[in-house]
């Protein structure tokens, strides 16, 4: 019999949103000037990548990403196509917006 996970597991994804780029995580930069479905679809690749990067889940477990999303001030627009589109994945998600556009992106813990 396979492997049946049966319980999610959150790790958070912090995607730092500005209106020239979105870095999603701290390796997968998308440009933020793509036609709207572009941007999304070059967004959920780059989540996608970024857990497959944490390996295998524990036994009986799936990861789930919380999307972390850090909002510079000029990013507001791309984060509405974002959030229009990624609210169909179910996924956990919340803002924060930031005061300054090129503030420090908050590590990555899970």
């Amino acid at each position: 019999m396979g492997r049946q996970a049966s319980i999610g597991f959150e790790r958070n994804v912090v995607i730092d949103v500005t209106a020239d780029k979105i870095t999603v995580g701290n390796a997968f930069v998308v440009s933020g000037r793509l036609e709207h479905r572009s941007l999304v679809h070059f967004v959920v690749e780059a989540i996608d990548r970024h857990a497959r990067s944490w390996g295998r889940p524990p036994d009986s477990f799936y990861w789930v990403p919380s999307l972390q999303f850090v909002v510079a001030p000029d990013g507001q627009s791309n984060l509405k196509i974002l959030m229009a589109e990624l609210r169909s994945f179910g996924l956990p998600s919340r803002v924060r917006n930031r005061s300054e556009p090129h503030e420090q992106q908050p590590s990555q813990r899970p």
